[in-house]
């Protein structure tokens, strides 16, 4: 299930900006779900499942911005990848990596 939460003139949004709340919303869950690990020193409720789908669409989100952003300054065209969503695609794979790191150290 996904929340978010939108302004009272959520009409007027454009589908960039839906998109940027989505992303920043799931940023919010994957640091919740860093900390609360770490605060319980249990990973019990947590689904490997989710972890492993989530390393696998960063990592895979990560490489296609790194990609196009590269391609796009070599060719000299114009940059419809920016630094912060290369910055967001590898600080998400660096939190689920800690996730990770979590479930192997943690107790089921």
């Amino acid at each position: 299930m996904e929340c978010v939460v939108l302004p009272a003139n959520h009409s007027k949004l454009s589908a960039e900006e839906v998109l940027a709340l989505r992303s920043s919303s799931e940023r919010l869950v994957t640091a919740l779900l860093t900390c609360a690990c770490w605060v319980l020193r249990s990973v019990v409720g947590l689904s490997f499942d989710y972890i492993m789908y989530n390393i696998q669409g960063f990592l895979f989100y990560s490489t296609y911005t790194i990609v196009n952003y590269i391609e796009q300054h070599r060719l000299g065209l114009t940059h419809s990848v920016q630094p912060n969503d290369i910055a967001f695609g590898l600080h998400a794979v660096i939190m689920t990596v800690v996730n990770i790191v979590q479930c192997v150290i943690y107790e089921v």
